[in-house]
């Protein structure tokens, strides 16, 4: 038995949300501001055990709120209506095996299964934030029309809170799957189906959680690790960590034994220690009505008090053998440490408990903070597997090096559009859209540990062949698209020939993305070996890319594609050198480039002749063309055979190119990147009146 999917409906940003969960460990990744921690906290919320974390009125998604008070501004005379409320729901998907599931798992939603239909193996509980009273709270909202010149957000807000009496309630209802409506669902989003026979049954919270057992653990800790640190916190943690294995009987009797012994020691001190002052009271109270006070001082000591106030935790450097106290170790060993122990008080929580909760899930909103790279990568490994294998992980992070460690099928990318959220469940796009794209799949899986996870937290995204372009784009961006240094752009290498099995992911989570790669051209006739780039001569390119995303093979095709034609969607597109890139010689004819280094040349040859001077370059085959090119023409000539050479260094150059104040880039580099940088604008907001 699992938690299945969870669907989040008029909940701030997640105005209809559905998130799928894996059986065991699901990520949840994506930008700043896309709805991670609120995907975490509703949960917490509706079925959590802090009391503090309650629903609000301003947890109303926008356009609820928007239309709410729309209505209540409108000049008409129309009262409110029941439908017009903003109400939060919160559906969790089981899924249930009467075959394969345990009976004490299924005694736990028998009583709330809605159908006797064998077929049905899966159980919805919805949680629903909504007035107790419909009709008072239009009511009340509409009196609030009538007596006040102005609704404002803030009012709306403060008289749903305090007059309209919005409370959570639950139940439950059985759904049967369409199977064939499954099948030809692809990437789309699973659909939480009606309930059978539209029936339900009312739950309260604490039937609610009998089904299901939720741990949070949330990336504000109040970790501390200065030396004036008095609050003891990581302590605390070893503190109710006791409290979860209290109940286990050895552990218990050897404690209590500890403390009944401690408890006689200090008696008998006492006794001693406060002998004159209780004989001094004793004889100063002699002459009262009632007689000399007869006093003694005893120890009463009790293992979960002594342990509340006594546990503090110390640390061993393991170079010097000396012992800290707990404010000395750093912050990221603190967290960790943490964050292990409320792993493991969940694990025992959910085997000492009573009863036993089908379906246990523990949340962890972003486990890297104050943890090194590598830290990370060994936490996500195995974290895991310190739960039971009837336990459900949800972790959100924005760590790349935490999601390189994850297979694709666990992630899940949030994506704010507009005013909603919505989750592309790379798992369905992993099943159907690379079904017959094992190489494709194969590819991205190993690059994920190559850190392309990077596209999963980034605006914008550029695809590269090498080193060269990695050292060249920086400056390129600044000089052609400074707007990019605004955004969060991540480079990737992925060779000529690979591209193309990126963009189906590319285009599932719509990020901007350009993909800069080289024309490639070879001659068909002397087994496809590489030529330099001319029209007219029948040449076909031997790019990948170029030839299967764009259809083209042949060089003038090829170079007679205008910038739309270049673009794969509205936001993936492909550049490479151009007609606008080609060097003009004075006979009229045209050198044209083949690769990004003759392209730097052609576009640079004026900068390269009239260098002060010609050692500025360590790269030595261009060094060697400098000293020998009598003319801007000669450079130009002499680039290709020169940048074809087995002794020329990519990088070297590329360094070289960077140091170099008046560079100018291709053009086909400059038009990408500008139209990657109009991608990634976003219309300017204006803030909200304080009025």
């Amino acid at each position: 038995m699992k938690l299945k999917a969870v669907q989040i409906q008029g909940y701030r940003a997640h105005e209809d949300t559905t998130v799928t969960l894996e059986n065991g460990l699901t990520v949840v990744v994506g930008r700043n501001n896309t709805g991670k921690t609120s995907f975490v906290e509703i949960i917490d919320k509706f079925i959590g055990n802090n009391t503090n974390n309650r629903l609000r009125a301003a947890d109303f998604s926008a356009k609820q709120t928007e239309t709410l008070i729309e209505s209540l501004s409108s000049k008409e005379n129309e009262n409110l209506t029941r439908d017009a409320l903003p109400t939060i729901k919160l559906k969790l998907k089981i899924e249930y095996s009467l075959e394969q599931d345990k009976p004490e798992a299924l005694a736990a939603i028998t009583r709330y299964i809605t159908t006797l239909d064998i077929r049905c193996r899966n159980l919805v509980i919805e949680c629903t934030y909504k007035p107790t009273d419909p009709e008072q709270a239009c009511t009340t909202l509409n009196n609030l029309k009538k007596d006040s010149d102005e609704i404002t957000f803030d009012t709306v807000i403060k008289t749903i809170d305090r007059h309209c009496n919005y409370k959570a309630t639950y139940s439950a209802y059985s759904t049967l799957d369409n199977e064939e409506e499954n099948r030809e669902r692809q990437e789309n989003q699973p659909i939480f189906e009606d309930a059978a026979n539209n029936a339900s049954r009312d739950l309260n919270i604490e039937q609610v959680k009998r089904i299901i057992a939720t741990e949070y653990i949330y990336a504000q800790i109040d970790l501390d690790d200065t030396s004036t640190d008095s609050r003891h916190n990581l302590s605390n943690a070893f503190e109710n960590f006791y409290k979860e294995i209290s109940e286990d009987e050895a552990i218990r009797q050897n404690l209590d034994a500890a403390v009944e012994n401690m408890q006689a020691d200090l008696t008998s001190a006492y006794s001693t220690f406060f002998k004159d002052a209780l004989k001094s009271i004793e004889t100063i109270t002699r002459n009262t009505h009632a007689g000399g006070l007869n006093l003694t001082v005893g120890s009463e000591l009790k293992t979960g008090r002594m342990i509340n106030s006594t546990t503090r935790v110390r640390y061993r450097d393991n170079t010097t053998e000396q012992v800290y106290p707990e404010s000395h170790n750093g912050l990221g060993y603190s967290r960790l440490t943490y964050t292990i122990l409320q792993i493991l008080a969940f694990k025992e929580k959910r085997s000492r408990r009573n009863y036993d909760t089908p379906i246990n899930l523990l949340l962890i909103e972003e486990p890297e903070a104050h943890l090194h790279p590598q830290m990370q990568e060994v936490f996500i490994r195995l974290v895991d597997r310190i739960l039971n294998s009837d336990s459900q992980l949800i972790i959100t992070t924005h760590s790349s090096h935490i999601l390189s460690e994850r297979k694709l099928e666990s992630l899940r990318y949030f994506k704010r559009s507009g005013y909603r959220i919505e989750c592309k469940d790379i798992s369905l796009w992993a099943k159907n859209d690379l079904a017959l794209k094992e190489k494709a799949y194969n590819t991205i899986s190993n690059y994920l540990q190559l850190r392309i996870s990077d596209l999963f937290f980034a605006d914008c995204a550029i695809l590269i062949e090498g080193a060269a372009e990695r050292i060249l784009l920086p400056k390129a961006i600044t000089m052609c698209a400074e707007d990019l240094n605004s955004s969060h752009y991540t480079i990737i290498e992925v060779g000529g020939a690979y591209a193309q099995h990126f963009i189906p992911l590319l285009d599932f989570i719509e990020i901007p993305s350009l993909i800069i790669t080289d024309i490639d051209s070879v001659n068909p006739g002397n087994s496809n070996s590489a030529i330099q780039t001319k029209r007219g001569e029948n040449q076909t390119t031997a790019n990948s890319t170029l030839k299967n995303i764009l259809g083209k093979v042949k060089v003038d095709d090829l170079l007679d594609l205008n910038d739309d034609e270049k673009t794969v969607n509205e936001h993936i597109r492909i550049c490479f050198q151009s007609e606008n890139d080609a060097y003009l010689l004075s006979d009229g004819t045209r050198l044209y480039a083949r690769t990004l280094e003759d392209a730097v040349i052609y576009a640079n040859t004026t900068t390269f002749f009239n260098l002060e001077s010609k050692d500025h370059f360590e790269e030595k085959r261009i060094k060697s063309l400098l000293k020998k090119s009598e003319t801007e023409e000669g450079i130009a000539v002499g680039a290709y055979a020169e940048t074809r050479k087995d002794s020329f260094e990519k990088t070297t150059f590329a360094i070289d190119c960077t140091l170099l104040d008046t560079l100018t880039m291709p053009d086909y580099i400059s038009a990408g990147l500008r139209w990657l940088s109009s991608k990634t604008q976003t219309p300017t907001v204006t803030a909200a009146s304080d009025e």
